[in-house]
């Protein structure tokens, strides 16, 4: 028979913790994998996808932003003179075309961009018009404005993108005037072989390196700096629209390749500090 004393419980409880202890340290923390990494990644952009999708102030803004840039082409066509053919140059993808249902798709399926789900979505050639954007293209086809899509979708995905301008009716769509990414992109060449030959009167995007590439450098003030120094260049020229999905403005977060998605989150917290104007 055993005597159980205090002091031999005592021990017998000191090594039992010391046991579990053990055990404890030995066991390291599940590494986070891919696929988890990005199912957290995509959840962490449902506000603002579902916003664009589905909210009516979105709605309103494309309408009242593709107005007023009909009323800016209106003055300047009163001031057009003779010699090159005026053209405006438009984005494609969240200016004239909606992706947001790829978006929420990936949010559903918890991943995150890639170039086959994005080339899969393109080439169904099944997106829709944003609000405001064939009217606007309607009345540049109906004043001789020419229109050039200059998108950073890839070439190989041409057919499919014409096809889902077509759909609608836009005008030229063609080759010679919609002109995707080959090997860079940066559109600075593509937009400069455009003015060479016509009078571009308006640019139109949702990313400010539409406008120009300078506009990648976003390291003084989130790139606010570089806005100040061309703004009143860019007024009376270029139009932008919301997208607060994705975009050049992601660019400034950084973290190591292998962080966990809420290292990453962390991250851009931490580094999206109150800046004064």
């Amino acid at each position: 028979m055993t005597i159980r004393t205090a002091k031999t419980f005592t021990l017998n409880l000191f090594i039992g913790l010391a046991l579990v202890a053990c055990t404890t340290t030995k066991q390291t923390p599940k590494a986070e994998t891919a696929a988890e990494t990005n199912a957290v990644l995509s959840q962490q952009n449902v506000d603002a996808t579902v916003w664009f999708n589905t909210s009516a102030e979105n709605f309103y803004l494309y309408q009242q932003t593709y107005a007023y840039a009909k009323e800016m082409l209106l003055k300047k066509m009163q001031n057009l003179k003779p010699g090159l053919p005026p053209a405006v140059v438009v984005d494609i993808d969240e200016t004239i075309l909606d992706n947001s249902p790829y978006m929420l798709y990936l949010i559903q399926q918890g991943e995150t961009y890639s170039q086959e789900t994005w080339s899969g979505w393109v080439n169904k050639s099944n997106c829709n018009l944003l609000p405001g954007a064939k009217d606007f293209l309607r009345f540049c086809e109906e004043n001789g404005i020419i229109v050039f899509y200059i998108s950073n979708r890839s070439v190989k995905d041409l057919e499919g993108t014409m096809q889902n301008l077509i759909k609608y009716q836009l005008p030229n769509v063609d080759p010679d005037h919609v002109l995707l990414q080959e090997d860079s992109s940066d559109k600075t060449d593509r937009r400069v072989r455009v003015m060479q030959e016509h009078n571009v009167l308006l640019l139109i995007g949702d990313n400010l390196r539409d406008f120009d590439e300078v506009f990648k450098d976003r390291s003084r003030n989130y790139g606010k700096e570089v806005v100040k120094s061309y703004v009143n260049e860019m007024l009376p020229k270029y139009i932008i629209l919301p997208n607060p999905m994705y975009g050049q403005w992601m660019s400034i977060f950084s973290y190591p390749n292998d962080a966990s998605a809420a290292d990453k989150a962390k991250a851009k917290v931490e580094q999206a500090q109150p800046m004064d104007y």
